[in-house]
């Protein structure tokens, strides 16, 4: 159960990055 929700956490940082990231370069 927590390992599951590290890895949602994880998961939802890793896309808010990628999408952060995605904004500035656009």
């Amino acid at each position: 159960m927590h390992s599951r929700s590290g890895v949602g956490v994880c998961i939802t940082i890793f896309i808010l990055w990628c999408s952060a990231h995605n904004f500035d370069i656009h």
